[in-house]
């Protein structure tokens, strides 16, 4: 069940790149996966390689009002995989939550553009 998840979750992450959503890179094997799956004796494993970014860490508390929204949206995709399965993940969920994104992304940019003038959105 793990590396279904995983995967879709991938598969999820590559679709938002494609789309034009701000996601890390994922760097993909010669064979043009974007991860590898091993097993050993002692388990299995699954990576993922990702671009790695200059920059400097996310400020909390410039960035709280998105880290929160983020963190909360994760949290409730969680909560109802793990009460209705990840069956449950199906085009019509994604639609959803890609509608959701795109609203987020639509109005986190306002937000940013009022707050480096001084305006505040409620």
């Amino acid at each position: 069940m793990f590396f279904e998840t995983a995967v879709k979750s991938l598969d999820i992450h590559l679709f938002l790149q494609k789309q034009g959503f701000v996601v890390l890179q994922i760097i993909h094997t010669k064979d043009r996966h974007p991860y590898v799956k091993t097993n050993d004796e002692k388990g299995h494993y699954f990576y993922v390689l990702y671009e790695f970014l200059e920059g400097e860490e996310v400020d909390p508390e410039q960035d709280a009002e998105e880290i929160l929204i983020g963190l909360y949206h994760f949290t409730m995709q969680m909560t109802i995989i793990e009460i209705f399965g990840i069956d449950c993940v199906d085009n019509e969920f994604l639609d959803r939550q890609l509608e959701w994104l795109y609203k987020w992304r639509e109005q986190s940019g306002q937000n940013r553009m009022c707050s480096e003038k001084g305006v505040v959105l409620k």
